[in-house]
C-alpha cells in the first residue's frame, strides 16, 4: 500500500493530480487492505480447521487403540481365567483320582481283612463244630452203652420175675370169685367185688410178657375148651368167665370197667398248642366304610399310594434297605458340577457383568465336598464296611 510506485505518464510529464481521483485511489486501498485480511482470517480459520479436523482424527485414532488395547487386555485376561479355570479342573481331577485310588486302596485293604477275618471264623467254626461232633459221638457211644446196661439189667429182672410163681395171685382170685358167688345166691354183684375183680386183671397185665403166667394166660385164651391138662396152677379168669360163674349173668359194669381207658383215651380230644402272645383279629375290608367316604374325598389325594408305600410294607422296604450300600446301586455318581463350564457360557455373553464362579477366596470348591475318610467313616458306622 505505502511502498507502491506508479509509473510515470508518457512524455515524462508529471501527472496532474487530482483530489477526486486520490480519494478514489485510497477506496480501493482500502478494499484491497480489508480484502487481504480477510484472506487471512479465512486462510487462519482454515487451518484452525484443519487443525481441529486432525485433532479429532487424532483423538478419533487414539480411542480405536485404546479399545484395541482394552480387548487385547480383555482376550489376555479370558486366557489367564480359562488357563486358571483348567489348572483348577487338572487339580480338580488330579486330587478325584487320587481320592478314589486312596478309597479304592483302603477298601481293597478292609475287604482283604474281612476276607482273613471270615477266614478265621469259618476255620474255627470247623474246629468247633469238630469238637462238638466229636463231643456228641462220644456222649452218644456213652449214652448206648447205658442203655445197652440198663437193658441187660431189665432182661435179667423180667427173668428173675417170671421165675418165680404167680401161685399166690391166682388163688386169690379164685377165692374172690367163690366169695363173690357164695355171696351173690340170685343178687347182682357188689362194686367192692367187680373193683376186686378189676384190679387183678389190671395187675395180671402188668406181668412180664414173657412169664410163665401170661403164657398159660395166652393158651387158655387160644384153646377156649375145657379145663387144662397142665399140672401147673390154674389159669387167671377172665370177665366171661367170672360172670359165666356167678350164676351166668353178665356181671354190670365189668365190661365197661375193662374197656373204660381204651373209650376215655378215644374220648380225649387233641389240644391244639397256641403260641403265646398271638392276637386274631379281623381286618377290614379297604374303603368299607360308605358313609366317611363322602368326608374323606378332600383328603385323599388324586393319585393312589401303592401298597408296598404305605405302613409296615413302607417300614419292611426302609428296614430291608438299611443294609444296602448307596455307593453299590449309584457307582457312577457325580460329586458336584464344574462352575467354571456353568458360568463361563456367561461371562462370555456378558463380557462387564461380574465374575460369578468366584464366590471364595480362594475358588478351591475341594475344601467343601466330603472327604473319603468321612466316607469310611459313614460306612463304618452304617455297617457296610
Amino acid at each position: 500500500m505505502g511502498g507502491k510506485v506508479e509509473p510515470l505518464p508518457p512524455g515524462g510529464k508529471k501527472a496532474v493530480k487530482v483530489k477526486a481521483l486520490a480519494a478514489a485511489d485510497a477506496a480501493r486501498q482500502k478494499d484491497a487492505a480489508r480484502a487481504a485480511e480477510r484472506a487471512k482470517q479465512r486462510e487462519q480459520l482454515e487451518r484452525q480447521k484443519a487443525e481441529r479436523i486432525k485433532q479429532k482424527e487424532m483423538q478419533k485414532i487414539k480411542a480405536e487403540e485404546e479399545r484395541k488395547q482394552q480387548q487385547r487386555e480383555l482376550e489376555e485376561a479370558r486366557k489367564r481365567k480359562e488357563e486358571e479355570a483348567t489348572q483348577r479342573r487338572r487339580a480338580l481331577e488330579a486330587a478325584e483320582k487320587r481320592e478314589r485310588e486312596e478309597k479304592a486302596r483302603r477298601l481293597e485293604e478292609l475287604r482283604a481283612k474281612r476276607r482273613l477275618e471270615d477266614q478265621r471264623r469259618k476255620e474255627a467254626e470247623a474246629k468247633q463244630h469238630a469238637d462238638e461232633e466229636r463231643k456228641r459221638k462220644a456222649a452218644k457211644l456213652v449214652e448206648q452203652q447205658e442203655v445197652e446196661h440198663k437193658r441187660a439189667r431189665v432182661q435179667e429182672k423180667q427173668q428173675s420175675a417170671a421165675a418165680q410163681p404167680a401161685v399166690a395171685v391166682q388163688n386169690l382170685v379164685h377165692s374172690t370169685v367163690a366169695a363173690a358167688a357164695s355171696s351173690a345166691a340170685g343178687s347182682a354183684p357188689t362194686a367192692s367185688v367187680l373193683a376186686a375183680v378189676s384190679a387183678l386183671e389190671a395187675k395180671a397185665r402188668l406181668q412180664p410178657a414173657g412169664s410163665s403166667f401170661n403164657a398159660a394166660m395166652e393158651s387158655r385164651a387160644d384153646s377156649g375148651k375145657g379145663p387144662s391138662t397142665s399140672s401147673g396152677p390154674p389159669p387167671f379168669p377172665t370177665a366171661a368167665a367170672m360172670s359165666k360163674a356167678l350164676g351166668a349173668r353178665p356181671l354190670p359194669g365189668l365190661a365197661a370197667a375193662a374197656s373204660k381207658p381204651l373209650v376215655a383215651a378215644a374220648a380225649t380230644p387233641t389240644t391244639q398248642l397256641v403260641p403265646p402272645g398271638t392276637q386274631s383279629y379281623e381286618i377290614s375290608p379297604y374303603k368299607s366304610d360308605e358313609g366317611s367316604e363322602s368326608e374323606e374325598e378332600d383328603e385323599e389325594p388324586s393319585k393312589p399310594v401303592p401298597e408296598w408305600a404305605r405302613g409296615r410294607q413302607l417300614l419292611a422296604q426302609l428296614v430291608s434297605q438299611l443294609a444296602v450300600d448307596p455307593d453299590e446301586i449309584f457307582q457312577q455318581h457325580a460329586k458336584t458340577c464344574s462352575l467354571d463350564e456353568v458360568f463361563g457360557s456367561l461371562e462370555r455373553e456378558r463380557p462387564g457383568k461380574k465374575d460369578l464362579s468366584r464366590r471364595t477366596s480362594s475358588s478351591n470348591w475341594i475344601e467343601d465336598r466330603v472327604t473319603w475318610k468321612e466316607e469310611m467313616n459313614y460306612k463304618k458306622a452304617m455297617g457296610y464296611l
